[in-house]
């Protein structure tokens, strides 16, 4: 009889997920998905290449993006702080030329009325 190690129900029938532990001495078996999803709290991370019945999972459709992004177009996160930075600059800079621009235009309407 085969136990799910996650929440010790019998697996009558194949388990639905089966790893060799982390020294490849002892297999641990899971029930179902949402048991999968714990599984790493047995076996460990990075146990992709220690499942044993890899054969169940060979067909299965791996979700993608209709966009496909080049490696040339991918920004690096500390090149997108510099870039936002420059943004948040010239919005600054705008913002004083236009504070500049309003207070010239107020000078010039007061010379006029004298």
């Amino acid at each position: 009889m085969i136990l799910c190690c996650i929440c010790d129900k019998n697996i009558y029938k194949k388990p639905w997920l089966s790893v060799l532990n982390n020294t490849n001495t002892e297999t641990s078996h899971v029930c179902s998905y949402i048991c999968s999803n714990k599984i790493d709290t047995v076996v460990g991370k990075r146990y992709m290449d220690r499942i044993v019945n890899k054969e169940d999972f060979e067909n299965i459709i791996l979700p993608t993006s209709k966009y496909q992004i080049s490696k040339e177009s991918q920004i690096q996160s500390t090149e997108y702080e510099m870039i936002q930075r420059d943004i948040d600059y010239e919005e600054q800079l705008m913002f004083e030329m236009d504070l500049y621009e309003d207070s010239f235009s107020e000078c010039s309407d007061e010379e006029k009325q004298q």
